[in-house]
């Protein structure tokens, strides 16, 4: 059952409240914005620029205080020197984030520094995890699948796990379904409690081909783990097509959700 929700209207996020502690917007050091690139989909021309971006989860002081409740999480996205060029924010529906938890559907909205709406990365819900645990023999029948567009309501990329029992195993498919990338990660990621303090790598390869990049999940330290706070780093080559890191960059939010929010009750 797949929701449709590419006709939605993209909303600006308060920016006023994105940062830890509410600080203003002048605080934060910005990258300059890019020149236009013929033929990159508006506000994509940043990754073109890049071979590493940092993604930081942010949160509220309430969201320290409510452990175990729901919440739609929030990202700063950076390049390698610490400058903000994206930010994320999620939208999902009420009645799923009590329902599925974790599991739940919901529309990832990537603004450059204009405020202006660039990516968007969808997850689908599938029946078996609207009605059940969700767990890992639902994936045989039901894999993980995400849509990423640029701009939002034109489809780049698909991202599909692999039917393999609680393996982390992705694909990145272009628009006409033809596989570009595997993402490889641990069979099992058991760190969902803390109990492994050190960071989960997991290698992004072409088919049959040697890695070309990897998406690592970055140890923050027990206290900011306890509370789901949690930061990736992405590299790539620099000319890589920009509609692959965005797909790349679209595929961790799914990885984050998915296997590093301790903080959010998951069905059992």
């Amino acid at each position: 059952m797949e929701t449709q929700t590419t006709n939605m209207m993209p909303q600006p996020p308060p920016y006023e409240n994105n940062v830890p502690g509410e600080q203003a917007k002048a605080q934060l050091e910005w990258m300059p914005p890019p020149a236009t690139i013929p033929g990159c989909p508006p506000g994509l021309e940043y990754l073109a620029l890049l071979d590493k971006v940092l993604i930081h989860q942010q949160i509220d002081l309430a969201d320290l205080v409510m452990v175990n409740q729901y919440r739609k999480t929030k990202y700063v996205i950076k390049n390698s020197v610490g400058q903000q060029c994206y930010f994320a924010y999620e939208e999902s529906d009420n009645c799923e984030q009590c329902c599925c938890g974790i599991d739940r559907g919901f529309v990832m909205k990537i603004v450059d520094n204009a405020n202006v709406e660039v990516i968007r990365v969808i997850r689908f819900v599938a029946p078996c995890k609207a009605l059940c645990c969700g767990g890992c023999w639902c994936a045989l029948c039901f894999p993980e699948r995400v849509a990423i567009e640029s701009p939002p309501g034109t489809r780049i990329a698909t991202i599909q796990q692999s039917g393999t029992l609680c393996a982390t195993n992705y694909t990145i498919k272009d628009p006409h379904d033809r596989t570009i990338f595997n993402l490889n990660g641990p069979s099992c990621i058991p760190c969902r409690d803390n109990c492994c303090h050190k960071d989960t790598k997991m290698k992004i390869c072409p088919p049959g081909g040697d890695s070309i990049g990897m998406v690592k999940k970055v140890w923050a330290g027990l206290v900011l783990e306890m509370a789901s706070v949690t930061n990736f780093e992405i590299t790539f080559p620099q000319d890589l097509d920009v509609k692959m890191k965005a797909a790349i960059m679209g595929m961790t939010f799914l990885l984050d959700m998915k296997y590093f929010e301790t903080g959010q009750p998951r069905r059992r």
